[in-house]
């Protein structure tokens, strides 16, 4: 509670302090004929009045600089907001692309079983040779073994 009323105070004077300082500034003519600029009255010297000075005002350059500075910087968000939306469009291709490869491996990864499962049920059966039945039980095996390497050691 104590540093939270420590920072309340310490905003409130930085604010108060900030403000801009009002002066007076005297245009003095010295017997001379020397104009002076002083911060207090002229002394005996009838001449030596408080000036007015405007607030400082910028300029008509300072304004075109500021203009020109905004107009650059709003023409480099533009860029900047513009390549982003690029990269989310490519990004998004690219996860399209990905995700109809994937969809493809896994189809033919199921294929990859699906051949498997019907060449081994196939050489179950007892009315083919042996060396047939054989060569079926490799085919599958031979399957297994793609389907394993491709789309299981991928993942």
């Amino acid at each position: 509670m104590n540093a939270l009323l420590r920072v309340a105070v310490l905003a409130g004077l930085s604010c108060f302090l900030s403000l801009p300082a009002a002066a007076e500034v005297f245009k003095c003519k010295q017997a001379d004929g020397k104009l002076v600029y002083q911060d207090y009255p002229c002394k005996g010297n009838p001449h030596g009045a408080p000036m007015d000075l405007p607030p400082d005002q910028p300029t008509y350059r300072d304004h075109v600089t500021a203009y020109e500075r905004a107009s650059a910087e709003r023409q480099f968000v533009q860029q900047v907001e513009a390549e982003r939306e690029r990269n989310k469009a490519l990004a998004r291709i690219e996860e399209g692309a990905k995700t109809k490869v994937a969809a493809r491996n896994d189809e033919q990864c199921d294929d990859y079983t699906a051949k498997a499962n019907r060449i081994e049920k196939q050489a179950r059966n007892w009315w083919y040779s042996f060396k047939y039945r054989e060569q079926l039980r490799n085919q599958a095996r031979a399957l297994r073994d793609k389907y394993f390497r491709e789309c299981l050691g991928s993942r």
